[in-house]
């Protein structure tokens, strides 16, 4: 009786044992949820990476036929290249988005050790704007990037 016990026991451990390892690669541990409709929810926006590069100074100023739009950006080294990449402006709403391409030299390149300021503008007709983005794709030479890659590298907004 008393090894028949001792059997039931090593039996029922090895059962427990097996019973509660854990699940295989293969196996789903998690149950899933049900579909959800979200067919109202509001569409969400791209996120836009965070801007990794050196500060830009940005300002915009009105003037009765124009508004012109000023960036700088003081970089660590020479063979920085910068370029006016396109402009979007929204009349309407006030806004106005700059895009700019920031190149900086590639591995092993050898260039001047000294700050380098870069300048650009960009003017545009007389529309009041209350806020404008500058953004900035930041690539080293030899390099290609999408448009995926801008990043906000400053905020302008209007004095209220």
């Amino acid at each position: 009786m008393c090894i028949l016990m001792i059997r039931f026991f090593v039996f029922a451990s090895i059962v427990t044992l097996i019973g509660c390892s854990p699940a295989s690669d293969g196996d789903s541990a998690t149950p899933t949820l049900p579909d959800v409709d979200d067919s109202n929810a509001a569409p969400e926006l791209p996120a836009m990476a965070s801007y990794k590069g050196p500060p830009f100074r940005f300002e915009v100023q009105a003037e009765e036929s124009t508004t012109q739009f000023r960036w700088s950006v003081t970089v660590p080294t020479g063979g920085w290249e910068m370029k006016f990449d396109g402009a979007t402006t929204n009349p309407r709403s006030g806004r106005a988005t700059i895009q700019v391409l920031l190149t900086r030299p590639g591995p092993g390149q050898m260039v001047t050790q000294a700050l380098q300021t870069l300048n650009g503008d960009y003017v545009n007709g007389a529309v009041a704007f209350t806020s404008a983005d500058l953004v900035v794709k930041l690539i080293t030479r030899g390099e290609s990037a999408d448009a995926a890659d801008y990043a906000r590298a400053a905020l302008w907004q209007a004095e209220q």
